[in-house]
């Protein structure tokens, strides 16, 4: 028996699509576009369908690119490597690098903090409906792969899951959840004996708050954050947060109900 096999074995049902559908695949979660030489630690793995698997393929690509904007690639293997995924994420998402041009505002607001990161070399638009809705089905299953990693349970149908995306200029004008993440505690990466790729990935996790099921806060680089609620009952959603909401979709992948 193959170490998949055994996984599948001890993991039958995919965890990203409410429960009701076979796991075919052990999926590494994040995925190891998001790593430099798309080398990573062999561990936080989640059992899927290859429909969901596909169905989060590009939105993979688009976050990989972005993660890779903050900080410059150190070398010219990472400079390539940039290149390679913004070719692949436009190509997957037609349009995408034409929305992220900056505005004159946006380029304003850049000059006023540009001292917090000196070394920054410009700025892009995260404005757009399709870098949007990418990024965010990307945090949706982070979530749904975390929440199963550590609660050991399938977000189901009439369950939902929030998302916010957080950009590093929201983390320079100081308005990530500081008092959620204090109480978050320590962060945790991906490990292999000594080796970890904290400086590519880390994230905070709770399990059944006062508020919802679960909360996962994840860093990528300087680049981005997601910060992912689990809640039950998709009727009680408290409306007035206003963050994008979806559901696990038994016909694979997730649905927008918020």
């Amino acid at each position: 028996m193959t170490a998949t096999q055994r996984f599948l074995a001890d993991h039958p049902l995919c965890c990203y699509c409410g429960g009701g559908t076979a796991a075919t695949t052990r999926d590494h979660l994040p995925a190891k576009a998001l790593f430099d030489g798309k080398h990573r630690p062999n561990s936080l793995v989640c059992p899927s369908c290859e429909t969901c698997q596909k169905l989060s393929k590009k939105h993979e690509l688009v976050a990989a690119m972005v993660a890779r904007i903050y900080p410059d690639p150190a070398n010219r293997l990472q400079g390539r490597e940039v290149n390679k995924f913004i070719r692949q994420a436009g190509k997957a998402v037609t349009g995408l690098l034409e929305e992220m041009r900056p505005t004159a505002d946006q380029l304003a607001t850049f000059a006023e903090i540009r001292h917090a990161e000196p070394a920054a070399a410009g700025v892009l638009s995260f404005r757009g409906p399709l870098l949007n809705e990418s990024m965010q089905l990307f945090g949706v299953k982070l979530t749904c792969g975390l929440y199963y990693e550590h609660a050991r349970r399938i977000i189901c149908p009439d369950e939902a899951i929030s998302v916010r995306v957080y950009t590093n200029v929201d983390a320079i004008q100081r308005k990530l959840p500081a008092e959620l993440l204090r109480f978050m505690g320590e962060g945790v990466t991906l490990r292999q004996g000594k080796w970890s790729v904290v400086d590519q990935f880390f994230y905070k996790h709770t399990i059944g708050d006062v508020l919802t099921q679960a909360a996962m806060f994840s860093a990528f680089r300087r680049s981005f954050a997601i910060l992912g609620l689990v809640w039950g009952d998709v009727s009680n959603l408290p409306d007035e947060r206003g963050l994008p909401t979806y559901s696990p979709s038994p016909e694979g992948g997730f649905r927008r109900i918020q």
